[in-house]
Formats: C-alpha cells, structure tokens, sequence
C-alpha cells in the first residue's frame, strides 16, 4: 500500500531491483516469468483499478514490515530518502513556475543524518532528477505502556483469552527471570477459536 492507504504503490508494478530492500522480511529467491508477472499484474489491477483501491484503508494503524525509503520534515519543507546505504537529503527544486517548487524536490546533500520525527513519504518520479511529493502520514508508534503487572501488559496485546486457562508447571519465576532477560519467547499451535476472540 501506498503512505495513503488508498492506492498501491507504483513500484509494485515492477519487478524488485535485487539492490533494493522493500521489507523486513525475506523473500525465496524466484525467476519470475513474463506470463507470471503480466498475472500479477492483472490481479492488481481486479484490486485497485487505475491504481486506487475501491475500499480506501486510510491511515496506517499498526507496526507494517514495508520499508519505507521517502520520508518528509514539515518543519524544513526537506524531503529524505533512505538509500539503504545512508540518507540522501532533498530540498525544493527551481522550477519555471515557482507556484509548484514546494512540491518538488532535487537531491541537495548525501549521507546526511535525518532529523528526528520525520513523516512517511510517498514521492513520484518527475525527471531524472526531481521528485514531486505526493502524500505524507505520521508513522505508526505503538503506545506505550508504563507498568509492573505483567498481566496487564498481556491484557494490552490483545487476545487475552489465551491466558484464560494457561497452566505453568513447576514454580513460575523462570518467567519474570526471562522476560526480564529479553530471551522469553511464547509458543502456541496456531489454534483459532472464533467464539472466544470474534475480533482477533
């Protein structure tokens, strides 16, 4: 999805250059076909005709594994595009008509630091080398929560009806030990009850 939520990417398009990185996760290695790609293709255009969804998803409300590589600073009107490598910094192009300078954008610094509390960015191409700002979205951080009561952070999470009727076997310390640790990890078989969590 694009920064918006109300259309996809451009980029998804095309096939992924194997120097970029689009997402945390990693993906098998694939030779994708001309015919598996013009399905892809078309099954993104049943989706999201000229590009736009017809049920527009809006903000982002939770943690997403996309990278995003534009980000936007209001405050300095900059544009920054995270290369992988480093930060590049974009600053408003000279353009004829001074009416649409604020919206575009040329490369002004490389392997710059960004500033704190950027905004997601979503940019088109316009030339070789000038970028037209499209749309911009505060990122999503999850709240915090401040507390000593392990319970009450698993009743944040959600889904705490899978605690309704855990058992521990043995003395229960070895939990806050690990967790205090950060090497707890917690299993389940992937069973879904539909009754006991209808909104999960």
């Amino acid at each position: 999805m694009a920064v918006n939520g109300k259309s996809i990417d451009d980029k998804y398009w095309s096939l992924r250059p194997c120097i970029e990185m689009w997402s945390t996760y990693r993906w098998p290695r694939v030779f994708v076909k001309r015919r598996e790609l013009m399905l892809w293709r078309q099954a993104l255009t049943a989706i999201a005709p000229y590009r736009r969804l017809n049920d527009r998803l809006g903000s982002w409300a939770a943690a997403t594994h996309k990278k995003w590589e534009w980000w936007y600073d209001s405050i300095e009107n900059t544009l920054y595009r995270n290369t992988g490598g480093g930060w590049d910094r974009y600053g408003s192009a000279q353009l004829i008509n001074p009416a649409f300078q604020s919206h575009h954008f040329a490369k002004c610094a490389q392997n710059v630091v960004p500033p704190p509390d950027l905004e997601i960015a979503q940019v088109q191409q316009v030339t070789d080398e000038t970028y037209r700002k499209m749309h911009t979205a505060p990122p999503f951080k999850a709240p915090s929560v401040h507390t000593d009561d392990f319970r009450t952070i698993l009743n944040h999470w959600g889904g705490s009806w899978m605690w309704d009727h855990t058992t521990i076997v043995g003395h229960y310390s070895w939990v806050a030990e690990a967790a205090a640790a950060n090497t707890l990890h917690v299993a389940t078989d992937g069973s879904y009850m539909r009754h006991l969590a209808p909104d999960t």
